[in-house]
Parts: structure tokens; sequence; C-alpha cells
């Protein structure tokens, strides 16, 4: 019979810093959207001396985004290590019965939004899939403006679990848009 590993007490410790992956999941994303999704002035970058430059920028950060997202979603328990993901925290923390419900229904939303990503992570964002490499076809995406409800729904999941083991919110870090927009303007 195969023995689960140990898994640790999911103190304030643990939690604090599944916190500070999930921020940093959400300001990888932001920087990529601020940078090139949202940005008015898209076309500074698209200048022909620094096209090629600024659509190899896009890909990193946009897959780096992407890759951070996505690794929230690992089983808790894979090849017999535990990852500290969503999974981990819903399974194996020591939640109130209102409050597990809430995050499992909080998890599976969440899941939905970011399963779309799942073939993207396991063909070409984790390994390099032959025949995803071959074949060149983009794979997963989320649908406009869905990963805006992602990040709100892990904002919530997240302040649930900060509240009920640390106390009170945890707010994600946003200057990264400040940052980003400074140095579009800098461009201009």
């Amino acid at each position: 019979m195969k023995k689960e590993p140990f898994v640790p007490s999911l103190g304030s410790d643990v939690i604090k810093k599944f916190c500070q992956l999930c921020d940093w999941a959400y300001q990888s994303w932001l920087m990529q959207r601020t940078l090139f999704d949202d940005n008015p002035n898209l076309y500074v970058l698209e200048k022909d001396s620094f096209q090629r430059f600024f659509s190899l920028l896009n890909n990193v950060t946009l897959e780096y985004a992407l890759q951070q997202l996505i690794k929230l979603h690992d089983p808790a328990i894979m090849n017999g290590k535990i990852n500290l993901t969503i999974n981990c925290i819903v399974q194996y923390g020591d939640w109130e019965k209102k409050v597990r419900t809430d995050l499992k229904s909080l998890s599976d939303e969440l899941e939905l939004l970011a399963g779309c990503l799942r073939a993207a992570r396991n063909k070409v964002l984790s390994h390099n899939d032959f025949l995803a490499c071959m074949e060149n076809v983009p794979i997963g995406c989320f649908e406009e403006n869905k990963d805006r409800d992602y990040f709100d729904k892990l904002q919530e999941f997240v302040n649930i679990v900060h509240d009920k083991t640390i106390g009170g919110p945890y707010p994600f870090d946003s200057l990264v848009q400040s940052y980003t927009r400074e140095f579009l303007s800098a461009l201009k």
C-alpha cells in the first residue's frame, strides 16, 4: 500500500506563503495585461525598431504569467510530494464546515476558469509536446476578460484563507500596474 506523504499543518506561515504565491501569479498577469492587452498606446511597442523585442517580451511575460496561474491548480500531492496549491489548502486546511464549503465552491469556479489552460501547460508551458510543437496550433486561452474574473475569485479565496488563519484580507499588490505604466510613459 502506498503511503501518503506527511502533510504539515496549514498554519500562518504556510498560508502566508500560499498568499504570496497567489499574489505573484496576480502581479505577473497584471504586468503582462497592462503592458500588452490594456495598453492604449500599443503602437509605441509596435514600432519597427522595437517590434521584435516587444513581441518576444509579450510571449515571455504571457507564458510566465500563465505558468504561475496554472501551478496553483496542481494536485495537493503529486509523485509523493506535496504541492502548495489551491487543492492543498482546501483539502488539508483545518476549516470549519461552512468555510470548507465556501473554499471548495471557489476552488471549483477557479478550476473551471483555469481548466482551459491545462492543455497549454501540459503541452507547451511545461513540456515540449512533439505534436503540439510540430502543429504550432494555439492551445488554451481565456474568453475575453475571464482572466479578470479568475483573479477576482482568487482574491476572494485568498482573503478567506488569510482571514481565517491570520486575520483580515490579503489584498493583491497592484503596484506593478503603476510601474508598468511609468515604463510605458517613458517609452513615449
